[in-house]
């Protein structure tokens, strides 16, 4: 289950931390009980950073003091850059790590969005994680994601593809579902008739989506 953000200290300066992407990358609810932490987060000239790190107590909050995970607590940092190269163009990276007794979870990739022209864009992100849980068993996981799109006032389209390994896994972020490779498409007309009727037009979208065994596991059409 997914749920908001509520906390002033979370929430402010959030914005620079968030990446358009089928996978939310941070997702501080995971940071349930921070005895303390901080966070930086500005802009200098084109760059913009921000930094988080916080220790949680939640981990370590059990009853049975025999239990190693007793009183322990959990160090979560977050790292984003962010450059901006032109009008509605940037380049960037983040890193995720978190580490509680001899587990960890860490994310680490770069992004970008590009304007071409007045009309079109494209996108991407590449993102690894290697993870480590309690009993010490060590997986490695990718996404990869591509978009193209063109926002005309009379003619739209758009295309992606992404591909979420099935061992993707992070405990910083959230994910939905693993073992994706999807692609999927979206193009639209309309009209701007100038009265009370302000546009209208047909619009068709397409998508397909396998597991990493090619097996076709959804498939969507709709106009």
């Amino acid at each position: 289950l997914f749920f908001p953000e509520l906390r002033p200290f979370f929430l402010e300066g959030a914005e620079i931390f968030s990446i358009r992407a089928p996978v939310t990358f941070v997702h501080t609810k995971t940071i349930v009980d921070p005895l303390f932490g901080g966070k930086l987060t500005g802009k200098v000239g084109k760059t913009t950073v921000g930094m988080l790190f916080t220790n949680d107590e939640a981990p370590g909050n059990v009853d049975d003091p025999a239990d190693p995970r007793f009183d322990q607590t959990a160090q979560t940092f977050i790292g984003r850059v962010r450059y901006d190269l032109y009008t509605e163009s940037s380049i960037g990276a983040i890193v995720t790590n978190r580490d509680f007794l001899d587990s960890h979870s860490r994310l680490g990739g770069i992004d970008g969005e590009f304007r071409l022209g007045q009309t079109h864009s494209v996108g991407f992100r590449a993102i690894g994680t290697q993870h480590r849980d309690l009993e010490g068993l060590d997986t490695t996981g990718h996404m990869l994601d591509m978009n193209f799109r063109k926002n005309g006032r009379n003619l739209s389209y758009f295309v992606s593809a992404y591909e979420l390994s099935p061992d993707f896994q992070t405990d910083v972020g959230f994910v939905r579902r693993v073992d994706q490779r999807r692609a999927q498409g979206r193009v639209s007309y309309n009209w701007w008739p100038q009265h009370w009727l302000i546009s209208w037009g047909p619009s068709f979208n397409y998508g397909r989506n396998y597991n990493f065994d090619g097996i076709l596991e959804d498939e969507n059409r709709q106009a």
